[in-house]
């Protein structure tokens, strides 16, 4: 979650609303409308009361700690938008909280989650855009979001906004190839002054086979161009053209190539090569089933030899999932792509054989995690703010079970990020890793009744000098469903954060209770 209004010790703080922010989603907002008349709609107001007492409210190391007890409501509001020219989905929640043992801690957050496509002109002309306000952490090392709540005092936290708006002209050529022409606008801002606003324009020229006819060879070109513009520093211009083939030796099995070249123009060290030059991969898709599918592919980019994995095999109860990527990217890109894994979108693929409407599906979803109590989010890379490009190398494994009274999810993750760019100002941490696993076993021992146990830990490692913190947390909660609508939820947690370096310690033991209404 986000905060936007913030009462603190010292002071106020009034946030000015960010005008490209609200004018990106009024453009959203005016061009659904005329589509929005003829979509199905689901709107499900909901409202949480929650009591939380916490032994160590600041996540301050031994010694130091202090404990208060805080009250919070969060009213909220789920909708969801389907039609033959609309796809809406938005939930957005606003969290009051008041401390018992000092009200000049009482904050106000908010939480955003939105996505449309619109479709303006059959076969020409649509329109995309999102919406977020999330939390997220300043600094790899310190108290970390994953591992606090929003009750939690923290420093090393940060109010993030993106706002997209994409509209594209499109065009089947049937039997012959099918073209795009997209324009899309991001902004991303921070509440921090760890990384300035950013705005990215980027063009998109794209044109290949139409594969519905498509029968052994389907090829693809791409062009992308894109401009990074942050606040107080200079811009950095990105270009790609790339050509793709794809070749069918069998239905279900194909090999694929791609070629092109890159340009980045941001700076480097001295003595570095350029960030740009060729890049070539080759590799393969099979696809045996619909609900199984594998892609592998090794390549050659300026940067070194790359990999790329995407396999998910899905089944009416089970899901399990491997993906690993690298890429040249930098936190504003990260930002806005979204790539958190939460538990509502791992459910919602899980769910996607049983329930295969979308709206229907998602609400399944939010009802699960409501009902059950559970956290909103899996381990998942801490996404950290920074102003230089970096290399990221990424891998992540999952794995979920689903039955009648037992569902579990695991999840791994490995993620390598190594700078590429000199940003002056910039605080260079050299190459990092993050090590991250997480369990949770959610137990329905009655119709109404459930019990949830939980267990994640975080290794962030500087490769350069060997030093590391680890962040643990373990939860148990019991959920009970009072009414169809009504649920309530009991639970303790325990996070303990040790460091090499002995600062960020710190040991924080909670107990929860709330109830939970959908209208």
């Amino acid at each position: 979650m986000a905060i936007t209004t913030t009462k603190n010790r010292s002071h106020n703080v009034v946030r000015k609303p960010n005008l490209p922010f609200a004018s990106a989603v009024a453009v959203a907002v005016i061009l659904a409308a005329p589509a929005a008349q003829a979509a199905e709609w689901l709107i499900v107001p909901t409202l949480t009361v929650r009591g939380t007492y916490s032994d160590n409210i600041r996540l301050a190391g031994r010694g130091l700690e202090e404990s208060d007890f805080v009250t919070e409501v969060s009213p909220g509001l789920n909708i969801s938008g389907t039609g033959p020219n609309l796809k809406l989905n938005a939930r957005y929640t606003f969290q009051q909280l008041n401390y018992a043992r000092d009200s000049k801690g009482d904050s106000s957050f908010h939480r955003l989650d939105g996505a449309a496509q619109v479709h303006l002109l059959k076969d020409l002309l649509s329109v995309d855009g999102t919406a977020s306000i999330n939390q997220q952490d300043v600094d790899l090392f310190g108290a970390s979001t994953l591992t606090s709540s929003n009750y939690n005092v923290n420093p090393n936290r940060t109010t993030v906004r993106t706002a997209t708006v994409s509209p594209y002209l499109h065009h089947t050529f049937r039997g012959v190839a099918v073209g795009e022409l997209r324009y899309t606008k991001t902004h991303v801002s921070t509440s921090s002054q760890a990384l300035s606003s950013s705005d990215i324009d980027a063009v998109t020229l794209s044109v290949g086979s139409d594969l519905s006819s498509a029968r052994t060879l389907a090829w693809g070109l791409r062009h992308d161009a894109r401009r990074t513009d942050r606040a107080g520093t200079s811009s950095v211009d990105t270009k790609t053209s790339t050509a793709d083939l794809r070749y069918m030796l069998t239905p279900q099995f194909s090999l694929t190539a791609s070629g092109g070249y890159e340009d980045f123009d941001y700076v480097v060290a001295p003595g570095e090569a350029e960030p740009r030059g060729t890049f070539y991969s080759g590799g393969f898709a099979w696809r045996p089933t619909e609900r199984t599918s594998l892609a592998w592919n090794v390549g050659k980019h300026f940067y070194g030899t790359t990999f790329a994995l995407n396999s998910t095999v899905r089944s009416r109860h089970t899901l399990w999932q491997v993906v690993y990527d690298e890429s040249v990217t930098n936190t504003p890109a990260q930002i806005a792509l979204n790539s958190t894994s939460s538990t509502a979108e791992f459910l919602n693929q899980l769910f996607q054989t049983s329930i295969p409407d979308p709206a229907l599906r998602q609400l399944a979803v939010d009802r699960f995690i409501a009902a059950n109590g559970l956290p909103s989010s899996l381990t998942r890379t801490i996404n950290y703010l920074t102003t230089q490009f970096f290399l990221q190398k990424s891998l992540r494994a999952s794995a979920a079970f689903t039955g009648a009274k037992n569902s579990v999810l695991f999840t791994l993750t490995n993620s390598v990020r190594s700078p590429q760019s000199v940003d002056t100002g910039a605080v260079n941490l050299g190459d990092t890793r993050q090590l991250g696993a997480s369990a949770l076993w959610n137990w329905r021992f009655s119709g109404r009744t459930s019990a949830n146990f939980s267990a994640d830990q975080i290794r962030k490692k500087l490769q350069t000098t060997g030093a590391q913190e680890r962040l643990t947390t373990y939860r148990i909660g019991l959920a009970h469903q009072f009414q169809p609508k009504l649920h309530g939820v009991l639970e303790l947690r325990h996070a303990v954060t040790a460091s090499d370096t002995g600062f960020n310690a710190y040991q924080e033991n909670a107990i929860t209770a709330f109830v939970s209404m959908q209208f």
